[in-house]
């Protein structure tokens, strides 16, 4: 959700350039949700909190709702904001950083892949993790594979020097296959 808000903040010309956070903010939000869900949940689901083999991943507890809720409305979140950077032709600031405004569209884009790859992989890892099934540890570990393959290319390609790199590469490739 803040890859989506930092996105969002330099495609609708909010700022000018580098986000709305600096990256200790960042750091200190992201791990502060994360530790208000654990600790709403360990305050309320104690005894239901960890297992014998389960972690804190109970499935057939209260606790369920704890950790797929606010997960369900970050994923709905972080589409609200992406589609709302995408959506709408926005007046330009004035010394807006162009290379970082095309950085920011391309990995806008690349996160309606990445999302709900890491959501489906997210889910059946619960899954697999609860139920203790074979072939959906297997599925899991093909989408894990998948989701690292996808997430270090798209975020690569965010990159406009390693863009130009691999446009270079592709067109030497075709160049060399016209032949």
């Amino acid at each position: 959700m803040l890859e989506a808000l930092h996105m969002y903040s330099l495609v609708a010309y909010v700022v000018k350039k580098d986000g709305m956070f600096t990256r200790l903010q960042n750091t200190l939000i992201g791990w502060g949700l994360a530790a208000f869900i654990i600790m709403f949940c360990m305050c309320f689901e104690y005894d239901n909190y960890g297992g014998e083999y389960h972690c804190w991943l109970r499935m057939d507890t209260p606790l369920l709702y704890g950790q797929f809720i606010p997960v369900v409305g970050f994923v709905i979140m972080t589409f609200t904001l992406i589609e709302a950077a995408g959506a709408a032709d926005y007046k330009p600031l004035k010394g807006v950083d162009k290379s970082q405004l095309l950085s920011a569209r391309i990995s806008q884009r690349t996160n309606l892949i990445i999302l709900p790859l890491v959501f489906a992989h997210w889910m059946v890892g619960m899954m697999s993790e609860y139920e203790q099934n074979l072939p959906l540890y297997g599925t899991f570990s093909v989408l894990n594979g998948v989701t690292g393959g996808v997430v270090f290319f798209l975020h690569c390609t965010n990159n406009s020097q390693v863009r130009a790199k691999l446009t270079g590469i592709y067109k030497s490739m075709c160049k060399g296959s016209s032949r």
